[in-house]
């Protein structure tokens, strides 16, 4: 079946006046269920400033605003709320329709089907923390990309994520060792998506599978450090960029057997120092950015090199390099204590070539 809201703002669970059987309807049909598609349409608000309120945790197969009119608002007053979607996503654009909750709002999708989510730019948003599970053993694929939200966390715990060619800005990827729930088969194709990520990237579970395809990934953290959390598991990343971050001190944590064929580290004076922490880490090819003689990017630990590594502005400390090396460090970088596999492509104390007199040739006299 389906339930169309109508009558205007009002709380979720009051079906008497706003859930019909039919589109602008007379209310006092049941509420909705996992089984039951949810639409909000041109006949669900006949005024602008509304609010539909989660005051329970709603369910619902599809949930659809496309057609939705007149700008409300779809939000949570109170928290620990759950929304439960047993089908697909169809939103209207921020635009059209506020899916920002006035509290923190989860977002569980549950089913064993196959499923298109389309947020058209939209997406359940928070400013403190919003959560968005995948469980239930089905397949989501998202078909546009989702509001920027650096306070979602996503957690995929049974079934198949496909990112598609989308953009994301998420604080979190995870798993369901980090989620809580009970732990299924787990795959997430990033395809061809460019994804930012602020806290954590997290599928250390037997049963989960990261296929990163061509994504381009950014981490640009804005707590105290990255984590990278491969345990086990074997992965090769194509393009991935570290950027500084608001904080300082901040560093890189990663476990796992992981390949980035290209890394671009942004170079800062609160840049946080790419470290290999627990795991065997190669590199094919090293960028930095925006670094300089006191805005260098740091490195620690153990790392391998499956091309010559050559980058400016790198402070390298306490580090080891095997594979292809050694490893050119240029200009404006400085080699500290307990390096090994790096060179510096300049001799310190040495003159450069142009500051040598030249000494005439026998031919020239």
């Amino acid at each position: 079946m389906t339930r169309f809201w109508v009558g205007n703002g009002g709380n979720w669970s009051d079906n008497t006046n706003h859930w019909s059987a039919s589109s602008g309807g007379a209310p006092g049909a049941t509420l909705p269920t996992t089984a039951d598609d949810v639409v909000f349409d041109a006949n669900s608000f006949s005024s602008s400033a509304q609010t539909v309120d989660y005051d329970v945790s709603p369910n619902c197969k599809d949930f659809t605003t496309t057609a939705v009119t007149n700008v409300p608002t779809i939000s949570a007053s109170t928290t620990d709320k759950t929304l439960t979607i047993a089908g697909a996503v169809a939103l209207a654009a921020p635009a059209a329709c506020v899916m920002s909750t006035g509290q923190a709002v989860k977002v569980a999708f549950n089913s064993a089907g196959t499923h298109t989510l389309n947020p058209n730019g939209n997406w359940w948003k928070h400013a403190g923390s919003t959560e968005s599970k995948f469980t239930g053993g089905g397949t989501w694929t998202f078909t546009s990309s989702p509001i920027s939200a650096s306070s979602q966390r996503v957690y995929v715990e049974a079934g198949t994520l496909n990112l598609g060619a989308n953009t994301f800005l998420w604080r979190q990827l995870y798993d369901a060792y980090n989620g809580g729930g009970t732990p299924g088969t787990v795959v997430v194709n990033m395809n061809s998506a460019t994804i930012t990520l602020r806290d954590a990237i997290s599928f250390p579970l037997a049963g989960s599978t990261v296929n990163p395809g061509t994504a381009a990934i950014t981490f640009d953290c804005d707590i105290d450090f990255i984590i990278i959390d491969f345990t086990g598991k074997t992965i090769t990343f194509p393009s991935v960029t570290f950027l500084q971050g608001t904080n300082t001190g901040e560093m890189m944590q990663m476990t796992g057997t992981i390949t980035f064929t290209a890394l671009t580290l942004e170079g800062g004076s609160g840049a946080y120092p790419m470290s290999a922490y627990g795991a065997v880490v190669t590199v094919g090819a090293l960028t930095v950015t925006g670094g300089g003689v006191s805005t260098r990017a740091e490195v620690t630990g153990a790392f391998a090199a499956s091309a010559v590594l050559n980058a400016n502005s790198l402070y390298l400390h306490d580090t080891t390099l095997t594979g292809v090396t050694p490893g050119i460090a240029g200009a404006n970088s400085v080699l500290g204590a307990n390096v090994s596999g790096w060179v510096s492509s300049i001799r310190s104390g040495m003159p450069s070539v142009a500051s040598i007199p030249l000494i005439p040739s026998i031919g020239s006299r």
